[in-house]
């Protein structure tokens, strides 16, 4: 009996340790474009071994490596009024040029300074 209570808590704690890797950030260490109030950056192990999976999926198609991965969470358009159009206008602004990655707009490759990123 005394195992089975002990199980709920370890958990518990487990979850709580966890959630500390999501941390609030008000710019972006890859691209150093400011962010909205309320963006998060999740720095948990797991978070960024699958988008860099996935990036490196994608990636794959025009022959690209992925070398740092950066997994932010913005807060939703209704709360903070930040979308996909504010976030070109900032990487833009400090002069990222950015081009689709094939034919999904999902994916799109950031160069600057003769640097893909």
């Amino acid at each position: 009996m005394k195992k089975i209570v002990l199980i709920p808590f370890l958990l518990l704690a487990i979850m709580t340790i966890a959630q500390k890797k999501v941390v609030p950030v008000s710019q972006s260490v890859l691209t150093g474009i400011p962010l909205p109030a309320g963006t998060k950056q999740d720095k948990r192990f797991l978070s960024e071994t699958s988008a860099r999976m996935l990036l490196e999926m994608e990636s794959k198609k025009t022959g690209m490596e992925i070398k740092d991965v950066e997994v932010i969470y913005l807060p939703p358009i209704v709360a903070g009024g930040y979308s996909d159009d504010s976030l070109i206008a900032a990487l833009s602004a400090i002069g990222w040029n950015i081009s689709p990655v094939g034919t999904d707009d999902k994916y799109v490759l950031l160069q600057k300074d003769g640097k893909n990123r």
